[in-house]
């Protein structure tokens, strides 16, 4: 003969399975879920790749810049860069000295012309 408190564990546990039973796998879901691993296995590297995709990357690594060397040639960039501005300026200079040459010549041009008329 079974108790009250007996029946209202059993009614408990039934209603626990009944809720977890639906989400549990079936055996098509492991079947479809085997079939796509299937699939995807052939595609997965294996350690013979992973083994020489390492070597790659070490051979690779001595070949890039460091900080220090990304440094150094923006430094050097800089100094060029200076360089060109003083170029630049100086090259201004003298066309503005030309120009006020013209432009006295012009000038002295302008005033003979005017006295000789």
């Amino acid at each position: 003969m079974t108790t009250p408190a007996h029946d209202d564990r059993v009614t408990i546990l039934e209603t626990r399975f009944d809720t977890i039973l639906p989400t549990l796998a079936t055996k098509d879901d492991v079947a479809r879920l085997e079939t796509r691993f299937d699939a995807i296995l052939p595609t997965l590297a294996t350690k013979e790749d992973l083994v020489r995709l390492e070597a790659r990357f070490d051979a690779t690594i001595p070949t890039l810049a460091t900080k220090e060397d990304v440094a150094r040639l923006e430094a050097r960039l800089e100094g060029r860069v200076d360089l060109l501005r003083e170029q630049m300026d100086a090259m201004g200079n003298r066309l503005l000295l030309r120009f006020g040459v013209v432009v006295l010549g012009v000038g002295a041009l302008v005033v003979a012309a005017i006295r000789f008329l």
